[in-house]
């Protein structure tokens, strides 16, 4: 099936994905897992500490029990999905025109433009 540049372009505008969190795209895959793993070592440190300061069994016990059931974890943050190109390019626009880096005129041209394209309203 052949398309024509001007479906390529549309396409290419809502299919295309763009990295918007300002990292490394490549980041994630080991921030996570690290992030994970601190708040895990962070919880069993939490967990194990009354059994090393503990004075008298009775009195363990007790402790041990309260400190362990006050305990949580710690939510780690997920990934955040990548936006579409369309989308990125509306967002740089309106920013350079707030900025005074693009006349006015010429920037709502190009955003009806892109907007036409990526078949947004």
């Amino acid at each position: 099936m052949l398309r024509t540049p001007q479906e390529k372009k549309r396409l290419s505008y809502t299919k295309d994905r763009r990295n918007v969190y300002r990292a490394n795209d490549k980041a994630s895959r080991k921030s996570l897992p690290a992030k994970k793993k601190r708040a895990s070592r962070s919880y069993r440190r939490r967990a194990n500490a009354p059994l090393l300061h503990t004075s008298t069994e009775l009195d363990s016990d007790i402790v041990i029990e309260q400190r362990l059931g006050s305990g949580y974890r710690y939510v780690v943050g997920s990934k955040m999905p990548d936006k579409p190109l369309g989308e990125v390019l509306i967002r740089k626009l309106k920013n350079r025109a707030n900025r005074g880096m693009n006349q006015t005129e010429a920037t709502q041209a190009k955003l009806k433009q892109i907007r036409r394209k990526a078949g947004q309203p």
